[in-house]
């Protein structure tokens, strides 16, 4: 588990070799059969335009969105699997919770069509 991408890449300084340790870092991890989980803070609250400033998401085998959305006067969380390689995925953006029992998933969160 590496937690966050930002604090090893802020570490290394330089975005070419970040990559590159990066991505000699997960073959590596692949020839093991170790799986790595890794997390990057995105800089938008609500409206999400990238993943990753450094892109690294072709390195991921699945990339998972967390965030938060406004709806009406209410935030909700919400996740969205964006990418599973090798896998098919319902690319819908869901409701969740995290309860006693774990991350629970809701609804999808659809926007209604607007009225013209």
């Amino acid at each position: 588990m590496i937690d966050s991408l930002a604090d090893l890449y802020f570490t290394i300084g330089d975005p070419i070799r970040f990559r590159e340790w990066m991505y000699s870092l997960t073959q590596r991890l692949v020839r093991m059969g170790v799986s790595l989980f890794t997390t990057l803070e995105v800089p938008e609250l609500f409206e999400v335009v990238r993943v990753s400033e450094h892109g690294m998401s072709h390195l991921s085998d699945n990339v998972l969105l967390l965030q938060y959305i406004r709806r009406d006067s209410r935030i909700e969380r919400a996740l969205t699997v964006l990418k599973t390689r090798a896998s098919r995925h319902e690319p819908e953006v869901r409701s969740y919770e995290i309860s006693k029992e774990g991350i629970v998933l809701g609804p999808s969160l659809a926007r209604e069509p607007s009225a013209v």
